[in-house]
């Protein structure tokens, strides 16, 4: 029960945080600080809810906060054009940056 004191506490003095977040404060692995925001949101009562979401990288992250309001929709996926569309972007950038240090090498 320690762990979803910590986790809870941790969201009420920092505020809303994703799951790597509060691992990192409270001092708990990824899989703990999970299981017990889990326990939180989905326990009675409930005590945290979803507040938002983080796109990172290649995922989207939930950001958890303290409260029993409505968790916030996820957003929609991007689409396959969109995705192939930002991977086209990254290829070309990447092609424009090794012909400027070819550049300044030669």
């Amino acid at each position: 029960m320690a762990a979803t004191d910590d986790v809870l506490a941790a969201l009420r003095g920092f505020g809303p945080m994703t799951a790597d977040q509060v691992a990192r404060v409270t001092g708990l692995t990824v899989s703990s600080a999970n299981r017990a925001l889990g326990k939180l949101r989905y326990g009675e009562p409930r005590r945290v809810r979803v507040s938002g979401w983080l796109k990172t990288a290649g995922n989207t992250a939930r950001i958890y906060a303290a409260g029993r309001l409505p968790d916030a929709p996820r957003p929609p996926r991007d689409s396959a054009a969109r995705r192939t569309e930002r991977h086209r972007q990254k290829l070309q950038r990447a092609a424009e940056l090794r012909a400027q240090w070819r550049k300044e090498i030669e």
